[in-house]
């Protein structure tokens, strides 16, 4: 926040992304543009990966009480769409809150949370897709473990269009669905 660039721009440049010393995977052919203003701040980024291509759109801005940071990510070709609003205030208590939205093709996730002492607590949230429509609140712990309690209260399912879905699937893949493990 409190360099002297205002504005930065670069092109045909390469992420690579490593777990220590293991390459992972990488974000090739990048356009990145960063743009400063008095208030605010903004980061694009497009670029090649994993034979899709990739935007990613940061901006952060100063409000009243608190700091908005949205970040938006979408795999063009895979038709996935991410955004995130977080606010998070002056104070430093360590809590944030804020919104996101998960989107691919009729899948739609969207929910608002707060997170305070390692817990992230969901509230109203929507859970949608071909098949059902429901809401999901509960709370996501990360430490000392992953544990989670969370309840979907589901307002309908389709089952005429599960039905079609499952009669119109080939063969292998209805298997695969309906496999029972080789233990039991």
């Amino acid at each position: 926040e409190k360099s002297g660039i205002k504005h930065l721009s670069f092109n045909k440049g390469e992420l690579k992304f490593y777990d220590k010393e293991n390459y992972v995977v990488s974000i090739k052919d990048i356009d990145f543009k960063y743009k400063k203003q008095k208030k605010s701040s903004s980061a694009s980024l497009e670029g090649k990966f994993l034979n899709d291509v990739i935007t990613i759109n940061f901006k952060n801005e100063r409000l009243k009480d608190e700091l908005s940071h949205i970040i938006s990510l979408k795999l063009i070709n895979s038709g996935i769409f991410t955004k995130i609003n977080i606010l998070s205030p002056y104070k430093k208590d360590n809590s944030i809150r804020g919104n996101v939205l998960l989107k691919k093709d009729k899948n739609r996730l969207s929910a608002n949370f707060d997170y305070k002492n390692k817990k992230m607590n969901l509230k109203d949230s929507k859970v949608r897709n071909a098949f059902l429509d429901g809401k999901l609140n509960g709370v996501i712990e990360f430490s000392p473990y992953f544990n989670f309690d969370l309840d979907l209260d589901l307002k309908g399912i389709n089952f005429n269009k599960f039905y079609s879905y499952l009669t119109n699937m080939e063969m292998a893949k209805k298997k695969k669905i309906f496999q029972i493990n080789e233990k039991l």
